[in-house]
């Protein structure tokens, strides 16, 4: 009973003001471990974003080189299918396939 007896007395100022201060100093410690947490992420926040930004622009700079090659090989392509003259490149490679398969009926024809 008597435990109940204090807590029912009503606090006097100076417990009150001690009190606030409690509070008080709970309130600002929390508050600075919170800004100093909020700066340590944002300098490994930036970190990661400055990482990201460099490995972003060397993917850009890789895949336009890896595009400008593709251009000109299409192009050196393009050149070399132009210079190209496709109904003696067809006679030859027809002439080529026709001595092949004489070649091989032959084979077939001889006696093992």
């Amino acid at each position: 009973m008597n435990i109940l007896e204090e807590n029912d007395k009503p606090l006097t100022p100076e417990e009150i003001e001690k009190q606030k201060k409690i509070v008080d100093d709970l309130y600002k410690k929390k508050k600075e471990e919170t800004a100093e947490y909020l700066k340590i992420i944002e300098k490994d926040r930036i970190k990661s974003f400055e990482e990201s930004k460099e490995q972003i622009s060397e993917n850009i700079e890789k895949k336009a080189y890896f595009i400008d090659k593709k251009k000109e090989k299409g192009e050196t392509l393009k050149d070399i299918g132009a210079h190209v003259d496709i109904e003696k490149t067809g006679a030859i490679i027809s002439e080529s396939i026709e001595k092949k398969a004489t070649l091989i009926d032959q084979e077939k024809e001889k006696p093992s």
